[in-house]
Formats: structure tokens, C-alpha cells, sequence
């Protein structure tokens, strides 16, 4: 009866520490294969059940209690180092396929809603706009842009630009010490009244406004780079929240003031600071926006809003498995510029769309993201089979039966995910 209770208890500890590690993985959101965790089970379960005391047969039992632990060991060695294993198969630095961008109308067939992001609806003209600002939004004027040889070129370009100013940038200016702020009365009063200014509703932009006017006279005494950001984040929301009332002209306006600081906050930035935004999520956000400037625009020149917003997206690539959101709205990106061009320069963009999306694919553990992912899967393999059929197969190019068979293999994906929502239930 001993035996029976001691092997019982054993038993229920192993469950319940199982079911932690199972919660936490599950928290920070890690992938691991169903044979890793079946033999963290078995392996775990033999380590603390065996008993070499009290059998008959010690050496046995104490050889499998030593094979079960060294076993248990590396498997879970194996999931500890998956939370930090780098996907492969990240896009090159400069793809080797020339040319780009898409559709006769910007509406997407799928809407990137369904992955969690908000297109603005607006339309807006670069013509619009005096050329300071244009100088301000788009580094390299229109007229260099537009005479690169490919729209390979034209990325790169931007992406080497990008890379030289923010160089250039860091460590120009300090960072102040928050201890030399916390002296200055009128720096503490200005920034505790902004923080106390809540946003409930991103609509209130009278909320947002006020915010920032505090925010700016704190920033006027003494400049931090954590301020700058949240400045240059508040500017962004701004925009967003103009351009949800088609306001077109102020939401550039808040765009535009969202780049400067974010690019700002590069001047403070050095490489033994600990800040709360590293580099590449700062590229992500400016690729946002760009992204944001280039739905606001109904003119050729939208495509220049969304070449810097992929040059952003590119430049925050990384490697950690659990940030795919660069992956997705780049390939959107692609996606949407194959469909603005839909023409013989298109292809560059349908495979870098391609590219960005497998990554994604791989990387990502939800349901309703791989599902949203294939739609794009979808369209960017139907639009390559009909650019063979119109253009012919340039270098880099699969042939249109193997582009056939891949997106049937989405399709009956996304078809096998809708037929199981129709099947009966059990209960």
C-alpha cells in the first residue's frame, strides 16, 4: 500500500509541474512539436516512478531510471533553446530578383483588418503638399526615385539611405539623466499632467492634443529619449485618429511629425543604453506609417509611401520566431504595390511578397493568422501564374504548374479549415 501512495504522489507532483511548463510555454508562446512534449511525458514520468529501493531487479531499474533522466534532460534542454531558435529562412539583405509593384484598384481583395491591421480609406495627394514637407517625408526626391533602372534599385536605395542617415545620427546628442530632470519642478509638473491624461477613446483627439502640448514643453526643458518616443507615439496615434475622419490633410500633417521624432530618438540613442524601443521596432513603427502615408494617397506617388515603408520593414527584420508582424505587413506591402503596378515590373514584389509571407507562415502558432495568410498566399500565386501567362517566365521564377500546385495546397488548407467549422459537434 506504501508503494502504491509513494508511486501516486509521485505521480500527481509530476502532473502538476508538467502543467506549469505546459502553461508557460503557452504564455511566452512558443512552438514545440507534439513528439517533444509526448516525450517530455513518458521520460519524465519513468524518472520519478522507477524505483531502484525497493525491486527486485536494482541494476535494471537504476540503468532505465538514469536513461529516463538523461532523456528528460535534453528534451528539455531542447524546448529551452527553442525560445530562442533564429528562423532560417529570413529574406536576403538585397533580393536578386529585379523589378515590382500592382491592381488596377487599391482596395485589397483581403483586408488586412483580419490580421490586425487598420487601413486608413482616405485618399490624398503628394501634389498636395509644398516641397518642404515632401523634403521631409521622402529623403530622396521623386525625380531620383523614379529614374532607378528597377524597383529592386529603387528599395535598395532607400533601404542604404536609411541605414546611412540613422549611422549618422546616433549619439549626436545626450541623453539627460532623469536625475537631473527630477530638479527642474516645471519638467516633473508638465510630464505627470500629460501622463495623467488618459485616452479612452482613440477618437479624442482634443485628448491627444493637449497630451502632446505638455509632453512638448516638458521636451523643451530637458530632452530624454524615452520622451521623444512617446511624443513621436502619440503623433502617430494622432494621425491615425485624423485619418479615421478623412482628414487627410492634418493626419499627413501628424505623419510627418511622427517621423521626426522617431528618427530624433536615434540622436540619443547609444549602444550601452538599456531603452525601451531597440532599433528594429523603431523601424517597424516608421514602416507603419509609411505604409499609413502611402494608403492616404491616390497618385503614382503612393507607390514612394510604400517602397519606404517595405525599406523600413526590411530593415527590422529579425530573427526571433515571435515577431512576424514585419513579415506580414511587408508582404502586404508587396501585395498591394504588385497590384498598384500590375504590369511587367510587377514580379519582384509578388516573390519578395512570397518570401515574407512563408516566414510568417512558419513562424506563426495562431489559426486565424495562418488562415488570413493563405488568403494572401492565395492571391500572390494566382497573380503569378497570370503574369507567366501575360510576360513569360523571367530568371528567378518557378513555372506556372508549380505555382498551380502551391496555391492548391493553400486553398485546400483554408477549404479544410471552413469545412470543419461546418461539421457537427460532438456535445
Amino acid at each position: 500500500m506504501g508503494k502504491i501512495k509513494n508511486f501516486l504522489w509521485r505521480g500527481i507532483l509530476f502532473f502538476i509541474v508538467f502543467l506549469i511548463a505546459l502553461a508557460l510555454l503557452f504564455i511566452i508562446n512558443v512552438k514545440v512539436e507534439t513528439w517533444t512534449i509526448l516525450m517530455i511525458i513518458i521520460t519524465g514520468f519513468l524518472s520519478i516512478t522507477i524505483d531502484t529501493d525497493n525491486s527486485s531487479n536494482k541494476k535494471l531499474h537504476k540503468s532505465l531510471k538514469i536513461v529516463s533522466r538523461a532523456l528528460f534532460a535534453s528534451f528539455s534542454v531542447y524546448i529551452l533553446l527553442s525560445m530562442f531558435i533564429f528562423v532560417d529562412n529570413v529574406i536576403p539583405e538585397g533580393n536578386s530578383l529585379p523589378e515590382e509593384p500592382s491592381v488596377p484598384e487599391l482596395s485589397p481583395v483581403f483586408s488586412s483588418k483580419s490580421i490586425g491591421y487598420e487601413e486608413e480609406t482616405v485618399s490624398f495627394s503628394y501634389n498636395q503638399l509644398p516641397t518642404q514637407i515632401l523634403d521631409d517625408i521622402f529623403p530622396i526626391s521623386l525625380n531620383i526615385f523614379s529614374h532607378q533602372e528597377s524597383e529592386l534599385e529603387k528599395v535598395l536605395l532607400l533601404k542604404e539611405y536609411i541605414k546611412e542617415d540613422i549611422d549618422s545620427r546616433i549619439g549626436s546628442e545626450a541623453d539627460i539623466e532623469f536625475t537631473i530632470l527630477n530638479s527642474s519642478n516645471e519638467w516633473i509638473q508638465y510630464t505627470e499632467e500629460a501622463n495623467k491624461i488618459k485616452i479612452n477613446n482613440e477618437d479624442c483627439i482634443e485628448d491627444y492634443l493637449r497630451r502632446i502640448v505638455l509632453r512638448e514643453s516638458a521636451y523643451d526643458i530637458g530632452k530624454t529619449r524615452d520622451l521623444c518616443l512617446i511624443i513621436a507615439t502619440d503623433y502617430y496615434d494622432l494621425g491615425k485618429a485624423y485619418a479615421k475622419q478623412n482628414d487627410k490633410e492634418v493626419a499627413m500633417d501628424n505623419y510627418i511629425k511622427a517621423i521626426k521624432y522617431y528618427k530624433d530618438s536615434f540622436n540619443m540613442k547609444t549602444e550601452k543604453g538599456q531603452y525601451k524601443y531597440d532599433s528594429r521596432e523603431i523601424f517597424y513603427i516608421l514602416g507603419e506609417i509609411y505604409h499609413s502615408i502611402g494608403n492616404l494617397c491616390d497618385d503614382s506617388n503612393c507607390q514612394y509611401g510604400y517602397y519606404m515603408s517595405l525599406a523600413y520593414y526590411q530593415l527590422s527584420f529579425g530573427k526571433e520566431t515571435n515577431k512576424i508582424n514585419p513579415y506580414i505587413y511587408s508582404g502586404m506591402v508587396d501585395l498591394k504595390t504588385a497590384r498598384l503596378m500590375d504590369n511587367k515590373s510587377s514580379y519582384y514584389f509578388l516573390l519578395d511578397a512570397e518570401n515574407s509571407f512563408l516566414i510568417a507562415l512558419y513562424c506563426s502558432p495562431k489559426a486565424i493568422t495562418r488562415r488570413n495568410i493563405n488568403k494572401h498566399l492565395a492571391e500572390v500565386y494566382q497573380r503569378l501564374i497570370t503574369y507567366i501567362n501575360n510576360y513569360g517566365q523571367p530568371n528567378g521564377m518557378q513555372n506556372v504548374s508549380d505555382y498551380k500546385s502551391k496555391r492548391e495546397l493553400v486553398i485546400n488548407e483554408l477549404e479544410s479549415e471552413e469545412l470543419s467549422k461546418m461539421l457537427p459537434s460532438n456535445n
